[in-house]
């Protein structure tokens, strides 16, 4: 069982989707890496996930209970 689940996580600036349904799943002691190229939305994914952008729509899962869903 996973003990963070991320699903849709999407951001749009204006016309441009930035980043469209990114997911993942870290179970417990788990470390969790995100590579690709420049210009791949690795830095708008960190700054959705920690709450610098608010996302366009997202669904947080934390021990099998919902916490967040736009």
């Amino acid at each position: 069982m996973s003990q963070l689940r991320v699903s849709g996580l999407s951001k749009a600036f204006g016309g441009l989707m930035a980043v469209t349904n990114v997911g993942f799943e870290i179970g417990p002691g788990q470390i969790l890496g995100l590579i690709g190229r420049n210009g791949a939305g690795k830095t708008s994914v960190f700054n959705l996930f920690s709450g610098f952008l608010p996302p366009t729509n997202w669904t947080v899962v934390f021990e099998g209970m919902p916490t967040r869903k736009i």
